[in-house]
């Protein structure tokens, strides 16, 4: 029979995991992207070491201000937003070979790519989140839907937690978009 660990061991291992998933989540790497406009999208597109190339897509549009918080507010005690709305930002990503035609498919647009690269790719993408929040100062709400493959998902509310974490508060709500409900990123006013 194999001894059980000391549970000094188990702290130790959750300490150096947790360090792990800071250094995935906080890195930022400069990079290279061009900006592709199509069907309403910003997609920028970058390359990470290893050569591959993803596609991060920026959809701005407009969130109802009646929308329903959790925590028993609505987007528009918030904002006053304009005609009923208020400026939004909708973010995805996925790789650039999964073609337009299919990113409409979740078993193709949430697939795992698995190509050992993730503290490359998360710090690529928290620069150009940066940059999008620098180069949008008219947006006050970014949206992360809920019908998205858990994983992608937990990464996906990770690295916006980080990046947003100094400019925004996190409250999930209903969605009219999205059947699973949205995480909403609202600009900090004060």
């Amino acid at each position: 029979m194999r001894p059980r660990s000391k549970p000094s061991n188990f702290l130790k291992i959750g300490f150096i995991f947790e360090q792990v998933l800071d250094e995935i989540f906080n890195s930022i790497t400069k990079t290279e992207y061009s900006i592709i406009k199509e069907h309403g999208f910003d997609i920028y597109r970058f390359k990470t070491n290893n050569g591959n190339s993803y596609d991060l897509e920026i959809h701005f549009g407009g969130i109802p201000i009646d929308t329903k918080l959790n925590n028993n507010k609505t987007i528009g005690d918030y904002y006053a937003g304009h005609e009923g709305f208020a400026n939004s930002i909708d973010l995805g990503f996925t790789p650039t070979e999964v073609e337009e035609k299919n990113r409409d498919k979740p078993e193709e647009y949430n697939k795992e790519t698995n190509r050992g690269e993730h503290i490359d790719l998360m710090g690529r993408i928290s620069f150009l989140i940066k940059e999008i929040i620098k180069n949008r100062l008219d947006f006050n709400v970014f949206v992360i839907g809920h019908d998205t493959e858990n994983t992608k998902l937990m990464i996906y509310n990770k690295i916006f937690e980080n990046s947003f974490k100094n400019y925004f508060e996190a409250i999930d709500g209903d969605s009219w978009f999205y059947k699973n409900g949205a995480t909403y990123f609202i600009k900090k006013t004060k």
